[in-house]
């Protein structure tokens, strides 16, 4: 989770004990383009 908050794909909301987190859709968009773009043609997508 560390990684995750300092790579900013990630984002926590502290709600008194509790820390909620959720995605964080731009960057999650910019690190899924990045791996699309280093493994090229080589990388096939399942849904």
């Amino acid at each position: 989770l560390r990684v995750l908050r300092q790579a900013r794909l990630v984002e926590g909301e502290r709600q008194g004990y509790h820390v909620h987190y959720a995605l964080n859709p731009e960057r999650l968009e910019k690190f899924r383009t990045s791996v699309l773009e280093t493994l090229g043609e080589e990388f096939v997508i399942v849904k």
